[in-house]
């Protein structure tokens, strides 16, 4: 498997998610699905500055 095309895609889908969910709060009015939807869309920031940290750390133990 190539890893690094792995994690790439991996970062790409997390901040696609934060940005489907964004978009779809913005379409709502109703204030418990807004709040909903934004709580999915934080926690996709969370993975994907996750995801971006662990990838970078692997990528340095990768470079030695």
């Amino acid at each position: 498997m190539d890893w690094d095309a792995f994690f790439k895609g991996m970062i790409a889908e997390e901040h696609a998610a934060y940005a489907k969910y964004e978009a779809a709060a913005a379409q709502t009015s109703d204030k418990k699905l807004k709040e909903l939807l934004e709580q999915f869309r934080y926690e996709e920031s969370v993975h994907a500055d996750l995801l971006e940290r662990e990838y970078a750390k692997w990528k340095q133990q990768q470079a030695r």
